[in-house]
Parts: C-alpha cells; sequence; structure tokens
C-alpha cells in the first residue's frame, strides 16, 4: 500500500516533469528556478521525511551528472537540461529506478523518431527535445514497479 507521503511524492515529480516537458516543447530549455525548487523539495522529502538511503540518492544523482557530463563532450547533443532533469529525478528515485526512467524516456524518444522519420514529419538532421519524454517514462515506470 503507497502511504500519503510517497503519493505526495509521486505527484511532485510528476508536475515538475509535466511543467518541464512543456518548457522544453516550446522554449528548447528547461528552467533552473524549476529545477532547483523540485530539488530542494527532493532532498526535504528523502533526507528529511522519508529518511532515504543517502547512498541510494547519490547514485540515482550520478545518472544525472553522466548525462551533464555528456552534455559538455558533445557539445550539448544532449542537452544540459535534460541531465539536470535527471539530477532532480535521482534524487526522487534513487539510482535503480532513475536508470530505469531513463532507459524508458530513450525507448519512447526512439520510437517517436522512428515514426516521424517513417511519416517523413522530420529528417535525420531534426532535433527533438527530449524532456517530454521523461513524463510518459515516468508514468510507465510507475505502472509496472
Amino acid at each position: 500500500m503507497i502511504g500519503m507521503l510517497e503519493i505526495i511524492k509521486i505527484v511532485v515529480l510528476g508536475v515538475f516533469l509535466l511543467i518541464e516537458g512543456i518548457r522544453d516543447l516550446q522554449k528548447h530549455k528547461v528552467s533552473m528556478i524549476t529545477v532547483m525548487i523540485a530539488g530542494i523539495l527532493g532532498v526535504i522529502f528523502q533526507f528529511g521525511i522519508i529518511r532515504e538511503n543517502g547512498l541510494k540518492i547519490i547514485g540515482g544523482i550520478l545518472i544525472g551528472i553522466v548525462l551533464l557530463s555528456l552534455a559538455k563532450i558533445t557539445r550539448e547533443k544532449i542537452g544540459y537540461g535534460d541531465g539536470w532533469i535527471f539530477v532532480v529525478t535521482g534524487i526522487y528515485l534513487g539510482f535503480h529506478s532513475n536508470m530505469y526512467l531513463l532507459l524508458l524516456s530513450l525507448f519512447l524518444a526512439s520510437w517517436a523518431s522512428i515514426c516521424l522519420l517513417a511519416f517523413k514529419k522530420v529528417n535525420k538532421k531534426t532535433e527533438l527535445p527530449f524532456v517530454p519524454f521523461i513524463l510518459p517514462g515516468y508514468l510507465l515506470l510507475l505502472v509496472i514497479t
């Protein structure tokens, strides 16, 4: 049975991903203010209220740090915003669930790209925002776990 605190945590992360997914679609960037607010709320939840294992959370954050490093190495073929989003989701989800979220989101983005290419809505050089695929990945993660 899911407790009230867990439901609040799920909703807060879902609303954050919805807001940033819409912003990424419209402006092709994420808001660092929203990222910081969601991150601070996550830290308060995980360490102040739920008292989650710190190593689990640090592992989750490392996934975002790896993405931030890849953004630097690839000159933002992977955006810094994507990395910051996964730093925040790592705070909420920990290592394993954040890794699953990344893989599910990549899978959804890949399928969308294949469909858009097949119907000639985009070409191979078109850059799609990634953040809008994280919320559906998160919802899928909630269903399968």
